[in-house]
This record gives C-alpha cells, structure tokens and sequence, in this order.
C-alpha cells in the first residue's frame, strides 16, 4: 500500500455502541485494505451533524468537524457506506452527513461525491438485511453523481450472524467482502 493507493472512506449510519453496521463495515474496511486500499472510516457521532437547515448554516456557521470531514470526502476515491433502514430509508445522521459535506465550501474546495465509486451495505436483525434502504441510498446517492458499484449487500439476521463485532457466517463474510474487493476494483 502507498499514498498512490485508492483511498476508501467508510461511512456508517449508525453511531450506536455495538452497531452491526459498524462491525459489518468495519469488516468490508479490512478486506479493501487487505486488497491493497488505504482506508478510513468517518467517526460519526449523533451530534457529529445538526440536522441540516441553511438557517442554522447562517446562524451558526459550519459544523466543527465539518471541514477535516469534507476534505476526507474530497481526496476520497470511493466510499463503503453501512447504513441500518429506518422506516425503509436510510438514518438521519448518514442523511446529515451526505446534505452537510454537499454543501459548497470556500474552505475545503473540491466534489466530495459526484463521480466516485460507492459499494452500499445494510445490516439488519430482521430478514430483509435493510434492502429497502438501500434502495432509497441508491436514488439519493445517484442524484449526487455517483456510481453505485454494482455489488451491494443487505446482510440480514445480524444477530445470529455476528457475535462479539465480528461476522461468522462465511456466506455472509464472502457477501460482504465482495462489495469491498468490487469498489476497490472500480477505483483502480
């Protein structure tokens, strides 16, 4: 791996403790760099992002982090995104994360989103692995301009199929490794 490798950024949709999602992308994370990708996940929090409103840009400026973050995005080369379905879309703070670092900057210039590769997962207890909010992340992310991978992956019954953050369902390890090693192929 060198500084001309790919660079992944990871973003989850969950920032709760023992998230799924997180373990499920935190994996997906060490097969690209595995692969040979350099990697970095976004540390978000429930408060990393208000939500987003122009009044509250103008009232209070940009959010602290939102600069070290946007300039993260903006040398990315593509993106692992994990995100659990919320009344089948994805989580308010993936959703403030995608309106806030869109936003045009004068500090940290550059297109953080459009035409770069994204390989989507979602994890879920229940049966359906959180399709439908892949589907909605597709529409939204596709409306920013860029190129959903091709290989995606709801990975369903995460209870039975993790334990202690790590996966243990060889399926769903090798599901999920794919959508890895085919964002890191796209950004080659």
């Amino acid at each position: 791996m060198t500084e001309s490798s790919p660079l992944i950024v990871g973003v989850c949709g969950s920032a709760r403790v023992g998230s799924f999602n997180r373990a499920v992308l935190d994996h997906a994370m060490a097969h690209a760099q595995a692969l040979g990708a350099r990697v970095q996940i976004i540390e978000m929090k429930g408060d990393t992002f208000p939500n987003f409103c122009e009044d509250l840009e103008t009232r209070d400026g940009r959010p602290p982090r939102l600069d070290e973050i946007r300039k993260l995005c903006v040398d990315a080369d593509g993106y692992l995104i994990a995100s659990p379905e919320y009344n089948g879309g994805p989580t308010g703070i993936l959703k403030n994360f995608v309106d806030w670092v869109s936003r045009p900057s004068k500090t940290v210039p550059g297109i953080p989103f459009r035409e770069k590769p994204v390989g989507l997962l979602s994890v879920s207890t229940g049966r359906l692995g959180g399709i439908k909010g892949i589907q909605c992340l597709r529409m939204i992310l596709s409306h920013l301009g860029m190129h959903i991978s091709g290989k995606e992956f709801a990975f369903s019954l995460a209870k039975e199929n993790t334990e202690n953050g790590k996966i243990t369902n060889d399926f769903m390890a090798s599901e999920v490794d794919a959508v890895a090693a085919r964002l890191v192929e796209l950004t080659q």
